[in-house]
C-alpha cells in the first residue's frame, strides 16, 4: 500500500483535505442552522416522504466515506484518526440512509430543538467547523 502523501508540516495531505473540507462543510451546516433554525426539521420530513431522495443521498454517501477510508485509515497521528473517523461515519451514514433511513431519522429527531435551542447549536457547529477548517488547513 502506497502511503499517503505529506504535506509541508508532515502531516498527511489527504487527512487534512478531508478535515479541512470536512470544516468549511461544518461552517455552512452551522449558519444554516442558526440563520433558519426551522429548516432542519422540514429537510428530515422531507427525507422521510421520499425515499428515493435517502437511497440516493445514501448510495452517494457511503462510496465517498469508502474511499475516504481506503485513502486514510488510522490512527497513527490526530489527523489521520480524526479523517478515518469523519469516512467512517460517511460510509455508516450512507449504508443506513438506504437501508433503514426511517432508523438514522429516528436517531436524528431527537436532537432538533425549538429554534433558540437551535441557534445554540448551529453556534457549536459553526466554532466545530472553524476548529475543523483551522485544523485541516494545509498551509
Amino acid at each position: 500500500m502506497v502511503p499517503c502523501p505529506k504535506d509541508r508540516r508532515g502531516g498527511s495531505v489527504i487527512a487534512n483535505l478531508v478535515i479541512y473540507l470536512t470544516g468549511i462543510y461544518a461552517l455552512g451546516a452551522g449558519f444554516a442552522l442558526m440563520l433558519a433554525p426551522g429548516r432542519m426539521s422540514s429537510m428530515i420530513d422531507s427525507i422521510a416522504d421520499m425515499p428515493a431522495v435517502s437511497y440516493v443521498t445514501g448510495a452517494i454517501l457511503a462510496p465517498t466515506g469508502a474511499a475516504v477510508l481506503i485513502a486514510c485509515h488510522g490512527f497513527a497521528t490526530l489527523e489521520v484518526g480524526i479523517a478515518t473517523v469523519i469516512g467512517a461515519g460517511m460510509l455508516l451514514e450512507g449504508w443506513l440512509l438506504m437501508a433503514a433511513p426511517k432508523t438514522l431519522l429516528s436517531i436524528a429527531r431527537p436532537f432538533l430543538m425549538a429554534p433558540p435551542q437551535m441557534r445554540i447549536m448551529g453556534a457549536v457547529v459553526v466554532l466545530l467547523g472553524a476548529v475543523l477548517t483551522w485544523l485541516g488547513w494545509p498551509y
